[in-house]
């Protein structure tokens, strides 16, 4: 082979640098809250929606579901939903959401294997006295499946994982890699230091790492075992990961503009290794 020709088959096999825009749909925790108090930081529940390359990737399906409006969406383009877990304020908007009940969406569910499958999941939020009209009712061609592994996305897409962490019911921590990109979403999750240290190793190396961050310390004491993180711990395992970008997530209903602000001002001093920052509903990342 000539040298020429060498080179260009070296280049075919390098992985080609991903295409990722992150933009944050809901980022409040438990249930959703409204007001000019949470203009900044948004009131809608849990959704984070990852564009890569041609795979469409939403994670949960809080109220925050409802900002990706259907005459966006490209019916095209393979669309993965990953659930954290299925409590009601990540499940929310999906009963809702227009592209369900559209015959040409196409839309693959996952979720983790130490859970109920999220089909069934999905059933129990979709049946009375909670909804009106069950699954069925969906129109939508949805597959679903449970992560046991990596799982590579179509599309051009990353690579998923999943890890088990503490927070009732257990969670799934999901890891998206490929293209030299590396995006971690890790809310409701209560740190202790054995999942801090696996979670570090889990994280070591992304580029975004989303952490839940619901507490104040007065009162974590009073909610320890509820499956959340004091605001201080995320931010110190933050700042030893050092990410182009740690984003404090699942923020507290009676936790307003103000408070958040505050918070990110004094934290932000403290954090040399990371820029750290409280997550904003609308917000828009590009890596």
């Amino acid at each position: 082979m000539i040298a020429g020709k060498r080179r260009v088959v070296e280049e075919d096999m390098k992985e080609k640098e991903a295409e990722v825009r992150l933009h944050i749909l809901g980022a409040r925790g438990s249930v959703p809250t409204d007001g000019e108090e949470y203009r900044i930081f948004g009131g809608a529940t849990s959704c984070v929606y990852l564009e890569w390359n041609d795979a469409r990737i939403i994670l949960d399906a809080g109220s925050g579901l409802l900002r990706l409006k259907d005459q966006n969406m490209e019916r095209a383009l393979p669309w993965y939903l990953f659930l954290s877990h299925y409590h009601s304020d990540h499940l929310l908007g999906l009963p809702m959401w227009k592209p369900m009940y559209d015959r040409r969406f196409k839309l693959t569910v996952c979720g983790a294997d130490f859970q109920m499958p999220p089909k069934n999941a999905i059933d129990a939020l979709m049946r009375e006295p909670l909804w009106p009209v069950g699954e069925e009712a969906f129109l939508a061609n949805i597959a679903f499946r449970q992560l046991s592994g990596a799982f590579p996305l179509a599309g051009g897409g990353p690579v998923a994982e999943c890890m088990r962490a503490k927070h009732p019911g257990g969670v799934a921590l999901y890891r998206f890699s490929g293209g030299g990109k590396r995006v971690v979403y890790a809310t409701d999750c209560e740190l202790d230091d054995k999942s801090e240290k696996e979670l570090k190793e889990f994280a070591k190396n992304a580029d975004i790492i989303i952490l839940d961050a619901q507490y104040l310390p007065q009162e974590y004491t009073k909610f320890r075992g509820f499956g959340h993180n004091a605001i201080a711990r995320a931010c110190r395992l933050l700042n030893e990961l050092g990410p182009g970008i740690g984003l404090l997530f699942h923020h507290a209903p009676e936790h307003e503009d103000e408070l958040l602000l505050s918070l990110e001002r004094e934290y932000r001093q403290n954090n040399e290794n990371a820029d750290i920052r409280f997550a904003r509903a609308g917000e828009v990342i590009t890596l």
